[in-house]
């Protein structure tokens, strides 16, 4: 097996890591902190699980440095997340399963902060005009 490795959020590591330790790591993860785990292949290639045993499992990973960040529609249950972990990191070809992935798209953030730019100068050009009429 490949010298695959994981690491918290807040910086713990996992090195030589086995399929067995995959849900100890998941069931660490907490939303107030460590929130995700990445499990990597190498240091450009990772997939990450973020979320918790309760409320289940969001997963995003990237293939190369030069490869598009891909983030799964889905949310996994905890043994959803072990298994597709356990494909990833034994360098299985079709890891990804029946999965939907998609692109984290560039447009989609910037049309989501244009509008959030928008409505807070709208806010305030509002509270604006209503403190001026007080005057």
């Amino acid at each position: 097996m490949k010298s695959t490795y994981a690491k918290l959020q807040g910086g713990e590591r996992f090195d030589d890591l086995s399929e067995e330790r995959i849900a100890d790591i998941l069931e660490r993860l907490h939303p107030e902190y460590d929130a995700r785990a990445t499990f990597y292949l190498r240091d450009d290639a990772w997939l990450s699980a973020f979320g918790c045993v309760s409320d289940g499992f969001g997963m995003s990973h990237q293939s190369s440095s030069a490869a598009p960040i891909m983030y799964c529609s889905q949310t996994l249950s905890l043994p959803e997340a072990r298994t597709l972990i356990a494909r990833f990191i034994r360098g299985e070809p079709e890891w990804r399963g029946t999965l939907r992935w998609r692109v984290e798209s560039r447009a989609l953030r910037v049309g989501i902060a244009l509008v959030v730019v928008a409505v807070t100068v709208s806010i305030l050009i509002l509270f604006a005009r209503d403190i001026a009429a007080w005057f």
